[in-house]
């Protein structure tokens, strides 16, 4: 971009990009074109594409008839973010590919959330093949309940771990604790022990049976006492002795039926067995005793009264003794019971045993229902995420029309045109605009010719008359002449048309400079020192005729003998001439002072057509021979870097640089036609 400095910098940058954007004008249209060919083709061979939307609904846990039953192991409130990212993963499109056995892309569902409900999921998808929708959509939900099942069993394995452990551990402490009871109730005598109530039940019977014996014991103790006074009052004491063994036996015997009922109920070391054993002990030596007497029993028999005394009196002794026995057995079990249920007992009694074994045995069946509860979730075919409404089946493709995507194709054709024509002037070191040789060179810029397409050569112009050189190229020569006018000084007549390499327009202008010079009525002489590409010469067809190069070799030829005729009779040429042996020429030599001290008399102005400076540095040594230098540059061709390397080298020399002449212009809408006129005072 051009650097200044002045207020119009915005509009003169703009207006610069605008004339590059007119000169790469086809190039622009090329990238456009060719952007559209894709769209053509990309619109031909796109596959179809059928778009379609489905919901997907997750049931929380007050929608499930099982409430009560999955309330510990099923997951109420739904992890939005985390399903999120799980139905945006490659694992999930290959199962919903499992599902559905349709091949689906990575990207092919966009999932939102509606607004509002968090158990609510939008699903919209495009497929190439409208049969697929649906398989997919009951694939995408499949897939989703399959992710939860296995986070479910992921989740669930460590606490189901735990709950066995724990059960296991509550079993092993449920056994030592039964253990303990077991033991406790062998020493109570009372069986097996179920509970604390059942305790307490036997422990209020016992109680119950103690008072019951001590009440019948009091009964029957004073019943004996009534008896022994009766009997002592008949002073029978023959009878007592004598009649004592028969009850003895029938007692003895009744003992014995008790005894046998008692080890049906209780063991063997339980106080009542051994109770009745003593009381049949101690009747057995009664009768001993009773046997060992011999005794009239005559007067027991002749008094029935005393005998009946006697056999009551023996039977109340004898039903005493047996309740004594019964009563402290009784209130030694009793006295037992009262402590294993004394809460301030220091020991571990059966009552927290007991207490403790409820506890273990509810831990169990707790444990035991989540494990089942929790067994019985992981088997169950309950899916909680479901397709709420089945996908429509589209009926026309969603692929973006002809017509959107050739709008798309010359939009990028343009964007891409522009921004390559702006990086290629960055890049670029070419001189682009005429405007970039003024900013460059800071000298004026004398004139500009135009990029003609049927005359850009100088065979072509060489072969028009005068009348067609005016007419094609009058305003842009007379804009140079007048301009060069402006700046020189009369008596000064030799010119140098140079030029930073070849192909540049040197030689086009010299040629049309001097015919426009001759126009104006001065005589001038144009001077081809070109002598590697001598273009002037064979273009004026004067390449084999006497000229320079013979001037300069050879002494005997004079200057009359170099100038040719043109087809202006203002205008003579000395041609490159003729140098068969290649001999060296040196732009120093005399002869060129001699040459153009003739040249200056006989004509009002002397153009001399140079090679390329930068190809032929030589060249240097002979500016210093010349008044005034004219610089051409022309567009597209010469570069920024060879302009400022020419113009440092000639600044080196006191000889005057005119200005600059640009050639090849190419016309655009943003040029004007006096752009480059400038007004100078003529020099005295």
């Amino acid at each position: 971009m051009n650097e200044t400095i002045n207020n119009d910098v915005e509009i003169i940058d703009l207006r610069r990009i605008f004339i590059l954007l007119y000169h790469a004008k086809w190039t622009i249209i090329s990238i456009c074109l060719f952007f559209v060919l894709i769209a053509f083709v990309y619109h031909h061979i796109e596959a179809p594409k059928y778009n379609s939307t489905f919901s997907v609904y997750y049931k929380r846990l007050t929608d499930n008839d099982n409430l009560e039953k999955y309330k510990y192991v099923h997951k109420d409130n739904l992890d939005k973010e985390y399903w999120l990212k799980i139905m945006k993963s490659q694992g999930f499109i290959d199962k919903v590919i499992l599902a559905s056995h349709v091949n689906i892309g990575y990207n092919t569902f966009n999932i939102t959330q509606k607004k509002g409900d968090d158990n609510m999921f939008n699903v919209s998808f495009t497929l190439a093949d409208k049969n697929n929708i649906e398989p997919v959509a009951y694939g995408f939900v499949d897939a989703l309940n399959s992710m939860e099942k296995e986070n479910n069993i992921k989740r669930l394995s460590s606490f189901l771990k735990y709950l066995n452990e724990q059960l296991v551990e509550n079993n092993k402490k449920l056994s030592v604790v039964n253990g303990l009871i077991g033991k406790s109730a062998s020493v109570l005598d009372v069986g097996q022990v179920s509970d604390r109530e059942q305790l307490k039940i036997i422990y209020n019977k016992y109680r119950q049976k103690l008072h019951d014996l001590e009440i019948e014991l009091a009964s029957v103790h004073s019943e004996r006492l009534s008896i022994k006074k009766e009997f002592d009052y008949q002073q029978d004491t023959l009878f007592y002795e004598t009649s004592f063994s028969e009850p003895l036996k029938v007692q003895l015997m009744n003992l014995k039926i008790d005894l046998a009922k008692a080890f049906t109920k209780y063991k063997k070391a339980h106080p009542i067995v051994l109770g009745i054993q003593d009381n049949i002990n101690q009747v057995e030596i009664m009768l001993k005793k009773g046997a060992e007497q011999n005794i009239e029993i005559k007067n027991l028999s002749a008094n029935p009264l005393k005998r009946d005394l006697y056999s009551s009196l023996t039977k109340t002794l004898i039903k005493e003794e047996a309740l004594k026995t019964e009563i402290a057995a009784t209130r030694k079990i009793v006295e037992g019971f009262g402590g294993q249920l004394d809460v301030n007992f220091d020991s571990e009694n059966i009552f927290q045993l007991l207490q403790k074994r409820e506890q273990y045995i509810s831990t169990i069946n707790l444990l035991n229902k989540r494990i089942i509860d929790t067994d019985n979730f992981l088997q169950s075919k309950t899916n909680n995420f479901l397709l709420v409404n089945v996908p429509d089946i589209p009926v026309n493709r969603s692929n973006k029309s002809i017509f959107f995507l050739i709008v798309i194709a010359l939009f990028l054709g343009i964007c891409i045109g522009v921004g390559y024509v702006v990086v290629l002037d960055f890049i670029d070191n070419r001189i682009r605009l005429v405007s970039d040789v003024e900013s460059l060179a800071k000298i004026p810029i004398l004139g500009v010719l135009d990029h003609r397409k049927n005359h850009n050569s100088l065979s072509k112009v060489c072969s028009l008359d005068i009348n067609e050189l005016n007419s094609l190229f009058y305003r842009e020569l007379t804009q140079i002449r007048i301009n060069v006018n402006q700046l020189i000084d009369e008596k000064k007549k030799v010119y140098s048309i140079l030029s930073p390499s070849r192909r540049e327009g040197k030689t086009y202008l010299s040629y049309l400079f001097a015919q426009e010079l001759a126009r104006s009525g001065c005589k001038v002489l144009l001077v081809d020192l070109d002598t590697y590409v001598p273009r002037l010469s064979k273009c004026t067809k004067i390449d084999d005729k006497t000229g320079l190069q013979d001037y300069l070799l050879d002494t005997s030829v004079r200057f009359d003998d170099c100038v040719n005729k043109t087809i202006n009779e203002n205008v003579d040429i000395i041609g490159c001439g003729r140098n068969e042996f290649g001999n060296q020429i040196f732009y120093d030599n005399v002869r060129f002072d001699q040459l153009l001290s003739e040249a200056a008399v006989c004509y009002d102005r002397i153009i001399i057509d140079t090679p390329g400076l930068l190809f032929f540095p030589e060249i240097v040594s002979f500016i210093k021979r010349v008044d005034y230098v004219l610089v051409v540059s022309r567009m597209h061709k010469t570069t920024r870097y060879k302009l400022r390397v020419l113009l440092k080298k000639i600044n080196k020399f006191s000889v005057k640089n005119l200005g600059m002449i640009v050639t090849d212009k190419k016309q655009s809408p943003f040029s004007y036609e006096n752009e480059y006129e400038y007004e100078y005072e003529y020099k005295k």
